[in-house]
């Protein structure tokens, strides 16, 4: 028996006004016949299921073809399609697919800001297909091919201008973007590096070897910048990529200017699992790294040219992130970008890799499954309504919201209309929308499908997630911030309710881990106090009221003062008291802390000890840890209270020997909100207490189907 699906669309993406068609083609391959049960489901994005089933007979050597679609598919949006075969137990077919039905294409295509990867390593789909999925998902007309960029990375001596225009001649002659210093960096503990001149006030420190590096490279760039102008006049060039800290060295010594010797400044992010608006990553949100060293020197209105960006989706070597994660991080991704006027070159690839590439970070970072059937991924339909939505607009503003967890921004379009962007960074809540009189609001969701909104006088009443969502046809007044919505039952046992600030002994002197490239922190001076909140499930409580202890940052410590190092993280070690400890039962596979969030981005590290031996074990992380252990962080910017789960515990602590000891908490008195620093209203970290699960925790098995 086989089973192949046929479609009337390439890479199963249409467009309104088309019909999707999906037929299942059944082949008998014995020469008996045979009778099959034919199952036809299909999983609309976040609407209920539906399903058909029929029984068939099919000839000796003989085909039957069905209609897939279990009902007719008529609303935009993201489907993925399942077809099982069964004959009997040992001849069963389970066939995977995803389509999308997207909007009419009235995108200008002009001046579009939004570019991809041509073509990664392992991707057999064709050009033709490639084509056609970049037009439909609105990508791919800044930087459409791999001769539009050019790159220059001091691999390649160029001792004069001879040299240098023979580079250069080598070049597509209408590449569109020459980069200078991509993928290039000074070393390791530069890497990844805050710019210290922004995050420390203080000029880097470099070895002579690496200035002697730094004056070759100037005068390198410069041969490369005077070809360039000469020889391909129409191409814009790009200072640097992956760190800002490369160009700091440059700017300062060798005084290289915008609008001469460079017309954009490059930036790499955001990346891997890292959530889009966390600025304090050194792979995260850098886009206000970038600018701010761009007005320290002085040049002003400079674009940002993302030259890397990438989500990649679970298959089939990592399975974390989600296809519904990698959309919202992806668009979110953009949304905080285009405020910075930038130009988005590489922004993932259109379809994934098909061969053992698909085990990279790169793989899987595409926005459509493995080549030859390309089906479209969430993030493709996504991507499509952001491009469709921001065709030709401009940011002009954000709304205030009253959180940084809430964010709500403002676009302009060419015809003066508005188009608002908003979205919560987890879980989900309820806003109302002030509306000006006059107008005639549309509220669209993150796969471009209309949503209903309760009306009341001068606005509505919405629902957000991770997932942003819409509104246009109105001008907007203001975003007054409701309720949060419970997430389902936590479950699990609660095993400690933190109450008492006597329980807890600060330490100023221990540290989690020296301050480094990947984990750029500050010790903080903290306090432990008592508060009353809402109790969370589970919780003792008087009058709905619980007793959790806080610990707050205090605004300065001895040696630093916040203005200058107030985007860096405080932290801070507690310990549990001799006698407080909390033992984790036998059996316990995972770890839940409730925290108290106050849209402040707070992290936390749970201390396990062996009391008999005096080992122990961290639970949770930072920063760098969320490229290749994103369960590792305890890490949140929201409202309220929400219960995080750890990472599966490892085996020794399962089994019953260990306490909890103490806990790093880390803070930051400064945030990043779009393009704004706002200082920490309410700098607290409050874990109102620990819940054990006992779960049985599945290793995801590393597959090429679609989901």
């Amino acid at each position: 028996m086989d089973l192949v699906l046929v479609r009337n669309g390439l890479g199963n993406v249409f467009c309104e006004p088309e019909t999707p068609k999906l037929s299942a083609s059944l082949r008998n391959l014995t020469d008996k016949p045979l009778n099959a049960f034919l199952t036809c489901k299909l999983f609309p994005f976040d609407r209920q299921e539906k399903t058909k089933k029929q029984k068939v007979s099919v000839a000796p050597n003989g085909s039957v073809t069905i209609n897939a679609l279990p009902v007719p598919v008529r609303e935009r949006g993201h489907y993925r399609v399942q077809v099982i075969a069964y004959v009997t137990q040992d001849c069963m077919i389970d066939y995977r697919t995803n389509l999308a039905l997207l909007a009419p294409d009235t995108r200008k295509k002009v001046n579009s800001p939004f570019g991809i990867w041509s073509v990664i390593y392992g991707d057999t789909a064709t050009e033709t297909q490639r084509k056609y999925l970049k037009e439909k998902a609105g990508v791919g007309f800044f930087m459409d091919r791999t001769g539009d960029y050019f790159d220059y990375r001091m691999g390649t001596p160029i001792p004069d201008d001879t040299a240098a225009e023979k580079y250069i001649s080598e070049s597509n002659p209408d590449v569109k973007i020459v980069m200078l210093g991509w993928e290039h960096n000074w070393g390791d503990k530069y890497s990844f590096a805050f710019p210290g001149i922004i995050s420390e006030a203080r000029f880097e420190e470099h070895t002579p070897e690496e200035l002697a590096r730094m004056d070759d490279a100037i005068e390198c760039y410069r041969r490369i910048i005077r070809a360039t102008r000469k020889l391909r006049p129409n191409a814009k060039i790009s200072l640097g990529n992956s760190v800002v800290n490369y160009t700091v060295g440059l700017i300062e010594r060798g005084k290289l200017k915008f609008g001469i010797d460079f017309d954009y400044f490059g930036t790499e992010e955001p990346m891997y699992f890292i959530l889009p608006e966390r600025w304090e990553s050194p792979l995260g949100n850098v886009n206000w790294w970038t600018k701010a060293v761009c007005e320290h020197y002085g040049f002003h209105d400079v674009p940002i040219f993302h030259s890397e960006s990438i989500y990649y989706s679970p298959k089939p070597g990592f399975a974390i992130m989600s296809p519904r994660t990698q959309a919202a991080n992806y668009v979110r991704a953009y949304l905080l970008g285009l405020p910075y006027n930038s130009i988005f070159g590489f922004s993932g690839a259109i379809i994934d890799s098909g061969n053992d590439y698909a085990y990279s970070l790169w793989g899987t970072a595409g926005y459509c499954n493995v080549a030859p059937e390309c089906s479209p991924k969430p993030s493709f339909v996504a991507f499509a309504t952001l491009t469709q939505m921001l065709d030709g607009a401009r940011y002009d503003g954000l709304l205030e919201t009253g959180s940084t967890s809430v964010y709500a921004l403002r676009f302009r379009k060419p015809d003066n209309d508005f188009v608002y962007a908003l979205w919560n960074v987890s879980g989900s809540r309820k806003i109302k929308v002030s509306i000006v009189p006059g107008g005639h609001p549309a509220v669209w969701d993150t796969f471009n499908r209309p949503m209903k909104a309760r009306v009341l006088s001068g606005g509505m009443e919405l629902t957000i997630s991770d997932l942003p969502i819409y509104i246009t046809g109105a001008v907007l007044n203001r975003i007054t911030l409701l309720e949060n919505i419970p997430e389902s039952e936590p479950g699990g046992t609660l095993i400690a309710q933190f109450s008492n600030p006597n329980d807890w002994t600060f330490n100023a002197n221990r540290g989690y881990w020296q301050p480094s490239w990947a984990n750029p922190r500050v010790k903080g001076i903290w306090t432990i106090t008592a508060e009353k909140l809402t109790a969370p499930p589970g919780f003792q409580a008087s009058k709905g009221q619980a007793q959790v202890v806080s610990f707050k940052l205090l605004p300065r410590d001895e040696t630093r003062v916040d203005t200058a190092f107030g985007l860096l993280a405080r932290e801070g070690y507690f310990g549990l008291n001799q006698g407080k400890e909390i033992p984790v039962p036998e059996g316990t596979t995972r770890l839940g802390i409730w925290l108290y969030g106050r849209s402040t981005w707070g992290q936390a590290v749970i201390v396990m000890k062996n009391p008999k031996t005096g080992e122990e074990v961290f639970i949770g992380g930072w920063g760098i840890w969320g490229i290749s252990r994103p369960e590792d962080e305890i890490c949140d910017n929201f409202d309220g209270w929400r219960l995080l789960k750890t990472q599966p515990l490892p085996e020794s602590i399962t089994s019953g020997s260990y306490v909890i000891s103490g806990v790093f908490v880390s803070v930051f008195p400064q945030q990043v909100y779009v393009k704004d620093v706002r200082n920490t209203p309410d700098p607290k970290i409050t874990i109102g207490g620990v819940v054990a699960f006992r779960e049985k925790i599945k290793i995801p098995m590393n597959t090429y189907l679609p989901w």
